[in-house]
């Protein structure tokens, strides 16, 4: 696996088709990104789905129509469509970042599920370009590069 590091200077031009970030509090570069996708990440997270009224819902049990519960939770991976707003097609925010291990297979995960196409990974403050080449689940394929930018911390 190749990996390419890149700093601030060219850490947001165009280059690969999905970049992945860490959460909104665990990285400059996540709130950077935010800010240049009209604060998408911010507005996600602050969402509060309508709920529907106790008559509606008593006609739903009455007529035992089936009605999805749609639960919004924080552990699971945004998927923003931004290529009119940055020089990537698709930003996906990955939250917690506390465990680095499980933070890379998500990250994994998210790429293998969007069918693999060219990566920027934008490093949470935890993990390191070398910790995430020995934590990245796929290294052995040399069919792929991958580029890093590491946070801004790390600068």
């Amino acid at each position: 696996m190749a990996y390419k590091t890149l700093y601030k200077g060219g850490s947001l031009g165009a280059g690969s088709h999905l970049w992945i970030v860490p959460a909104l509090g665990e990285s400059k570069w996540s709130r950077n990104l935010d800010w240049y996708c009209n604060f998408q990440m911010h507005r996600a997270h602050h969402y509060q789905p309508k709920t529907i009224s106790e008559e509606l819902a008593t006609i739903i049990k009455d007529e035992e129509i089936p009605a999805e519960n749609f639960v919004q939770s924080s552990k699971v991976p945004l998927l923003i469509s931004c290529a009119h707003l940055l020089p990537t097609k698709m930003l996906v925010e990955l939250p917690d970042t506390e465990n680095c291990d499980d933070w890379c297979e998500s990250a994994h995960r998210a790429w293998t599920q969007l069918g693999q196409p060219s990566l920027r990974i934008f490093l949470p403050k935890n993990i390191s370009v070398n910790e995430f080449a020995d934590l990245w689940p796929g290294k052995d394929s040399d069919r792929f590069d991958i580029t890093l930018v590491p946070s801004h911390e790390d600068l």
